[in-house]
Protein backbone atom coordinates (compact mmCIF):
# COMPACT_ATOMS: atom_id res chain seq x y z
CA UNK A 1 0.00 0.00 0.00
CA UNK A 2 2.68 2.29 1.23
CA UNK A 3 4.30 1.47 -1.87
CA UNK A 4 1.56 2.22 -4.03
CA UNK A 5 1.07 5.39 -2.63
CA UNK A 6 4.24 6.51 -3.33
CA UNK A 7 4.13 5.62 -6.50
CA UNK A 8 0.75 7.80 -6.82
CA UNK A 9 2.62 10.74 -5.50
CA UNK A 10 5.74 10.65 -7.32
CA UNK A 11 3.36 10.49 -10.41
CA UNK A 12 1.62 13.47 -9.26
CA UNK A 13 4.80 15.46 -8.73
CA UNK A 14 5.85 14.37 -12.57
CA UNK A 15 2.61 15.58 -13.84
CA UNK A 16 2.60 18.46 -12.24
CA UNK A 17 6.34 19.74 -13.15
CA UNK A 18 5.59 18.52 -16.55
CA UNK A 19 2.45 21.26 -16.95
CA UNK A 20 4.75 24.13 -15.32
CA UNK A 21 7.44 23.17 -17.48
CA UNK A 22 5.38 22.88 -20.66
CA UNK A 23 2.36 25.38 -20.04
CA UNK A 24 1.85 26.78 -23.35
CA UNK A 25 2.67 30.71 -23.62
CA UNK A 26 -0.81 31.71 -25.61
CA UNK A 27 -2.76 29.93 -22.42
CA UNK A 28 -0.97 31.85 -19.88
CA UNK A 29 -1.28 35.19 -22.03
CA UNK A 30 -5.02 34.75 -22.43
CA UNK A 31 -4.96 34.44 -18.56
CA UNK A 32 -2.99 37.26 -17.20
CA UNK A 33 -2.23 39.54 -19.85
CA UNK A 34 -1.78 42.99 -18.42
CA UNK A 35 -2.66 46.21 -20.02
CA UNK A 36 -1.02 48.11 -22.66
CA UNK A 37 0.32 44.63 -24.07
CA UNK A 38 -0.60 42.77 -27.33
CA UNK A 39 0.77 39.75 -29.12
CA UNK A 40 0.20 37.74 -31.77
CA UNK A 41 1.39 34.40 -33.14
CA UNK A 42 2.50 33.58 -29.88
CA UNK A 43 4.45 29.64 -29.92
CA UNK A 44 6.37 28.05 -27.35
CA UNK A 45 5.62 28.16 -23.56
CA UNK A 46 6.22 31.08 -20.70
CA UNK A 47 9.74 29.80 -20.17
CA UNK A 48 10.87 29.67 -23.82
CA UNK A 49 8.60 31.11 -26.65
CA UNK A 50 8.04 33.56 -29.64
CA UNK A 51 5.63 35.63 -30.58
CA UNK A 52 5.55 37.33 -34.30
CA UNK A 53 4.18 40.49 -33.03
CA UNK A 54 4.04 42.63 -29.94
CA UNK A 55 2.79 46.09 -29.15
CA UNK A 56 4.26 47.20 -25.65
CA UNK A 57 2.47 50.53 -24.75
CA UNK A 58 1.83 51.81 -28.20
CA UNK A 59 5.48 50.11 -29.64
CA UNK A 60 4.82 47.89 -32.58
CA UNK A 61 8.11 45.16 -32.12
CA UNK A 62 8.23 41.69 -34.26
CA UNK A 63 10.22 38.40 -33.90
CA UNK A 64 9.71 38.95 -30.05
CA UNK A 65 11.31 35.99 -28.28
CA UNK A 66 11.83 35.20 -24.47
CA UNK A 67 13.81 32.25 -22.63
CA UNK A 68 13.90 32.33 -18.89
CA UNK A 69 16.74 32.94 -16.53
CA UNK A 70 16.58 30.45 -13.81
CA UNK A 71 19.66 31.58 -12.04
CA UNK A 72 17.87 35.04 -11.20
CA UNK A 73 15.74 33.23 -8.67
CA UNK A 74 18.42 33.02 -6.25
CA UNK A 75 18.05 36.72 -6.11
CA UNK A 76 14.20 36.80 -5.60
CA UNK A 77 13.59 37.90 -9.40
CA UNK A 78 12.02 36.03 -12.36
CA UNK A 79 13.15 36.74 -15.35
CA UNK A 80 13.63 36.27 -18.90
CA UNK A 81 16.62 37.29 -21.33
CA UNK A 82 14.12 39.34 -24.68
CA UNK A 83 15.18 39.42 -28.07
CA UNK A 84 12.76 42.08 -30.45
CA UNK A 85 13.18 43.58 -33.75
CA UNK A 86 11.29 47.24 -33.80
CA UNK A 87 10.48 48.82 -37.57
CA UNK A 88 14.13 48.92 -37.83
CA UNK A 89 17.23 48.42 -35.21
CA UNK A 90 16.81 45.74 -32.37
CA UNK A 91 16.26 45.42 -28.86
CA UNK A 92 18.06 42.75 -26.27
CA UNK A 93 17.73 42.61 -22.83
CA UNK A 94 17.32 40.29 -19.39
CA UNK A 95 14.00 41.59 -17.91
CA UNK A 96 13.31 40.92 -14.42
CA UNK A 97 10.55 41.70 -11.61
CA UNK A 98 11.25 41.21 -8.14
CA UNK A 99 8.59 39.49 -5.80
CA UNK A 100 8.27 43.28 -4.52
CA UNK A 101 7.25 44.34 -7.94
CA UNK A 102 10.53 46.07 -9.03
CA UNK A 103 10.83 45.87 -12.42
CA UNK A 104 14.86 45.31 -13.34
CA UNK A 105 17.01 45.56 -16.68
CA UNK A 106 20.24 44.29 -17.15
CA UNK A 107 22.38 44.70 -19.94
CA UNK A 108 19.48 46.48 -21.87
CA UNK A 109 21.09 47.24 -25.65
CA UNK A 110 18.86 48.34 -28.03
CA UNK A 111 18.61 50.52 -31.65
CA UNK A 112 15.57 51.87 -32.06
CA UNK A 113 13.44 54.55 -34.85
CA UNK A 114 12.20 57.21 -32.61
CA UNK A 115 9.41 57.78 -35.69
CA UNK A 116 8.07 54.38 -33.72
CA UNK A 117 7.71 56.29 -30.78
CA UNK A 118 6.06 59.11 -32.01
CA UNK A 119 2.63 57.76 -30.79
CA UNK A 120 4.09 57.38 -26.99
CA UNK A 121 5.87 60.78 -26.38
CA UNK A 122 3.25 62.75 -28.39
CA UNK A 123 5.64 64.12 -30.98
CA UNK A 124 4.24 64.70 -34.53
CA UNK A 125 6.87 64.03 -37.67
CA UNK A 126 9.92 62.86 -34.56
CA UNK A 127 12.53 61.11 -36.64
CA UNK A 128 16.12 59.62 -35.92
CA UNK A 129 17.67 56.38 -34.07
CA UNK A 130 18.09 56.07 -30.55
CA UNK A 131 20.74 54.10 -29.31
CA UNK A 132 20.48 52.66 -25.58
CA UNK A 133 22.95 50.97 -23.73
CA UNK A 134 21.94 50.24 -19.97
CA UNK A 135 24.02 47.65 -17.79
CA UNK A 136 21.55 48.03 -15.32
CA UNK A 137 18.41 49.89 -15.20
CA UNK A 138 15.61 49.27 -11.91
CA UNK A 139 11.99 51.36 -11.41
CA UNK A 140 9.91 50.34 -8.82
CA UNK A 141 6.69 48.76 -8.50
CA UNK A 142 4.53 51.95 -9.18
CA UNK A 143 7.19 52.72 -12.42
CA UNK A 144 9.79 55.83 -10.61
CA UNK A 145 13.26 55.22 -11.99
CA UNK A 146 15.42 53.80 -8.67
CA UNK A 147 18.21 53.01 -10.24
CA UNK A 148 19.76 53.73 -13.34
CA UNK A 149 23.36 53.59 -15.15
CA UNK A 150 24.34 53.59 -19.02
CA UNK A 151 23.54 56.14 -21.94
CA UNK A 152 21.64 57.00 -24.79
CA UNK A 153 22.49 58.57 -28.23
CA UNK A 154 20.50 59.45 -30.62
CA UNK A 155 21.31 60.38 -34.41
CA UNK A 156 19.81 62.19 -37.31
CA UNK A 157 17.15 63.83 -35.19
CA UNK A 158 14.21 65.53 -36.46
CA UNK A 159 11.86 67.94 -34.52
CA UNK A 160 9.60 69.45 -37.54
CA UNK A 161 8.01 71.92 -34.25
CA UNK A 162 11.75 73.54 -34.51
CA UNK A 163 12.91 72.94 -37.81
CA UNK A 164 12.14 70.69 -40.50
CA UNK A 165 15.98 69.46 -40.98
CA UNK A 166 18.04 67.13 -39.08
CA UNK A 167 19.05 68.59 -36.03
CA UNK A 168 22.38 65.92 -35.30
CA UNK A 169 23.34 63.78 -32.31
CA UNK A 170 23.10 63.77 -28.99
CA UNK A 171 24.20 62.23 -25.72
CA UNK A 172 22.87 61.78 -22.53
CA UNK A 173 24.77 59.94 -19.41
CA UNK A 174 22.95 58.44 -16.69
CA UNK A 175 23.66 57.67 -13.37
CA UNK A 176 21.50 57.45 -10.02
CA UNK A 177 22.81 59.72 -6.48
CA UNK A 178 20.80 59.76 -3.31
CA UNK A 179 17.78 57.64 -5.00
CA UNK A 180 17.89 60.70 -8.03
CA UNK A 181 18.23 59.76 -11.55
CA UNK A 182 20.91 62.36 -13.09
CA UNK A 183 21.61 62.53 -16.73
CA UNK A 184 24.48 64.47 -18.23
CA UNK A 185 23.31 65.94 -21.72
CA UNK A 186 25.46 66.65 -24.70
CA UNK A 187 25.29 67.89 -28.05
CA UNK A 188 27.87 65.25 -30.38
CA UNK A 189 28.36 67.28 -33.93
CA UNK A 190 25.22 69.06 -34.02
CA UNK A 191 23.36 72.16 -35.22
CA UNK A 192 22.60 73.45 -32.09
CA UNK A 193 25.08 73.01 -29.57
CA UNK A 194 23.81 71.94 -25.75
CA UNK A 195 25.14 71.25 -22.34
CA UNK A 196 23.29 70.16 -19.23
CA UNK A 197 21.90 68.08 -16.32
CA UNK A 198 18.80 66.37 -16.17
CA UNK A 199 17.16 64.87 -12.67
CA UNK A 200 14.57 62.85 -12.42
CA UNK A 201 13.34 62.52 -8.78
CA UNK A 202 11.14 59.95 -6.73
CA UNK A 203 8.29 62.51 -6.13
CA UNK A 204 8.20 62.13 -10.10
CA UNK A 205 9.73 65.37 -10.86
CA UNK A 206 12.10 66.30 -13.65
CA UNK A 207 14.43 69.03 -14.16
CA UNK A 208 16.98 69.95 -17.13
CA UNK A 209 18.80 72.73 -16.52
CA UNK A 210 21.73 73.50 -19.18
CA UNK A 211 22.63 75.86 -22.12
CA UNK A 212 21.87 76.09 -26.10
CA UNK A 213 23.85 78.05 -28.52
CA UNK A 214 23.57 78.31 -32.21
CA UNK A 215 26.41 76.91 -34.48
CA UNK A 216 27.36 78.09 -38.13
CA UNK A 217 24.74 75.78 -39.26
CA UNK A 218 22.00 76.52 -37.26
CA UNK A 219 19.12 77.22 -39.46
CA UNK A 220 17.88 81.09 -39.27
CA UNK A 221 14.74 79.90 -38.40
CA UNK A 222 15.78 78.17 -34.98
CA UNK A 223 18.52 80.91 -34.09
CA UNK A 224 15.52 83.16 -34.04
CA UNK A 225 13.09 80.98 -32.13
CA UNK A 226 15.96 80.90 -29.44
CA UNK A 227 16.08 84.98 -28.77
CA UNK A 228 13.11 84.07 -26.68
CA UNK A 229 14.86 82.19 -24.43
CA UNK A 230 16.22 85.59 -22.66
CA UNK A 231 19.57 87.69 -23.70
CA UNK A 232 22.41 85.17 -24.29
CA UNK A 233 26.01 84.96 -22.14
CA UNK A 234 29.19 86.66 -23.65
CA UNK A 235 29.66 83.30 -25.10
CA UNK A 236 26.44 83.45 -27.05
CA UNK A 237 24.41 80.68 -24.95
CA UNK A 238 20.79 80.88 -23.66
CA UNK A 239 19.76 79.25 -20.68
CA UNK A 240 17.35 76.61 -21.29
CA UNK A 241 15.50 75.48 -18.64
CA UNK A 242 12.21 72.68 -18.30
CA UNK A 243 10.62 71.25 -15.37
CA UNK A 244 7.45 68.88 -14.50
CA UNK A 245 5.73 66.25 -13.45
CA UNK A 246 5.44 62.97 -15.63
Amino acid sequence: MASRRRLILAGTAAFVVGLVALFPARVAYHWVSPPGLALAGIDGTVWRGRAANADIGGIYLRDLEWRFVPGRLLTATLAWHLEAVPSSGFIDVQAGIGFGGDVTLKDLRASVPLGALQSVVGVPGLQGTANANFPTARLSSDGIPADVTGSIEVGGLVLPLVTPGALGRYRAEFQTQDGTVVASVRDDDAVITIAGRLQVAPDRTYEFLGQVAPTAQTPQKVHDQMRFLGSPDAQGRYELRLSGRY
